[in-house]
């Protein structure tokens, strides 16, 4: 737990004198009756504290000396009887490295008795909850959500072993789920979702990262599908966007494949333009690179594949090209959160150890731009998780198959 600690040290010393910085974390959240939706920490309180209990509150205090304190459930009968035991405050304090750790329903007590000890109180609430809504006081010289922000982009070795753990875990599922559509015909898009959970659970994740997208046919051009309950139609692609989660650390990957086992032409030819940006792209990055020249590169590659193949007109806007069939980022970081903390697209630098995706996509929607009718409804994104190193980047997720030879021939395995 020493990186926890080492953590809160940082921004601690950060923090002008005589400041206080009170940080919640997520709280559980009623379903109905006695049950809750399944709980998860918020990335950054998990982040500073390692702890995965709900309704968690931090205290960092710089005041002759820094210290941190936990207020938390600690161990009770009514919830270990109903939901499993709870870290006790003794283990909060010699597990967790806390200098404090008291129950969480004596905090407002706490606060009210404290707060006015101090020059700056800052409130960072990393989910919404309105019951600090109207004691929020901000202080202009503690940015802490800035602060995590830049700690979290660079991975530590810690983090990385998460992060291949739930690569490794992720593109073997997505490697059976391919497999086992060529042996069984899967008939319904709940299928494919569930397939890939099932591996992913048998082979050691935590959870899934993020809702599972298992779109065949034409649903593979809405960007963040996950109905997944669609009959698969005969000829069809699917777009599977899955991904695991291990150690708290995600994974995100995509791959699309013919559920016939052979792309149609026009299906090859889109697959085609995508794999050659994507390609391109990841030789593109390294420390140093601008994300936002890796995204005009995508742009343009798209756009310009688009133009050669007749499938839109040549004296067309690339703009209005790229928001028609196009539409996303090319990429983004991934850690604790599948999209973790960065800086925005034109000021982020590639640096050692920064892990992003890469996902070019083309959906080819009904369009005033389009021209060959024959391609509408076809949707395509290959996505792989990458860490930027000096001189190029790793590519985490490479087991899974990529080029369209590769992926037919799986099938035909």
């Amino acid at each position: 737990m020493d990186q926890y600690k080492e953590r809160r040290q940082t921004v601690l010393s950060r923090m002008p004198d005589n400041a206080m910085v009170v940080v919640t974390g997520a709280v559980r959240q009623h379903q109905s009756a006695d049950q809750y939706y399944p709980f998860q920490q918020t990335g950054d309180f998990y982040y500073l504290t390692g702890w995965t209990e709900p309704d968690g509150v931090l205290i960092l205090i710089k005041q002759s000396g820094m210290r941190s304190i936990l207020f938390h459930t600690g161990e009770n009968a009514h919830d270990q009887r109903w939901h499993g035991r709870n870290i006790s405050h003794g283990d909060a304090i010699q597990i967790y490295g806390f200098n404090q750790a008291e129950p969480r329903e004596k905090f407002d007590k706490w606060l009210a008795q404290h707060r006015s000890k101090f020059e700056h109180v800052h409130f960072y609430m990393t989910q919404v909850n309105p019951r600090y809504q109207s004691t929020n006081s901000q202080s202009s010289n503690i940015e802490i959500k800035t602060w995590l922000a830049e700690m979290r982009l660079i991975k530590s070795e810690q983090e990385l072993a998460h992060i291949r753990r739930a690569c490794s875990i992720t593109t073997q599922a997505h490697r059976l789920t391919i497999e086992a559509a060529a042996q069984s015909q899967f008939e319904n898009e709940r299928e494919v979702a569930a397939t890939f959970q099932y591996h992913s659970m048998m082979l050691g994740a935590d959870r899934l990262a993020y809702d599972t997208i298992a779109a065949s046919g034409d649903n593979a051009c809405i960007l963040h599908y996950t109905d997944n309950n669609e009959d698969i139609k005969a000829g069809s692609c699917i777009l599977l966007d899955a991904g695991a989660s291990c150690g708290s650390y995600a994974a995100d990957v995509t791959r699309t494949w013919p559920i016939s086992g052979q792309f149609s032409r026009e299906q090859a030819i889109i697959y085609d333009i995508v794999f050659e940006a994507h390609q391109s792209c990841f030789a593109m990055l390294k420390s140093g690179v601008k994300m936002s020249d890796v995204q005009k590169l995508s742009q343009k590659m798209l756009v310009d594949g688009l133009i050669t193949h007749g499938i839109v007109e040549k004296e067309c806007d690339s703009d209005t090209v790229f928001k028609a069939f196009y539409g996303h980022g090319v990429g983004h970081s991934l850690g604790l959160d599948v999209h973790d903390p960065s800086p925005p697209r034109g000021a982020f630098e590639l640096r050692e150890n920064v892990v992003v995706t890469l996902e070019p996509g083309l959906y080819i929607t009904s369009h005033e731009l389009l021209k060959d009718k024959r391609f509408l409804g076809i949707g395509v994104r290959l996505e792989d998780n990458c860490l930027v190193k000096t001189n190029g980047a790793l590519n985490l997720t490479q087991a899974v198959p990529i080029k369209r030879s590769e992926i037919e021939l799986l099938m035909r395995k």
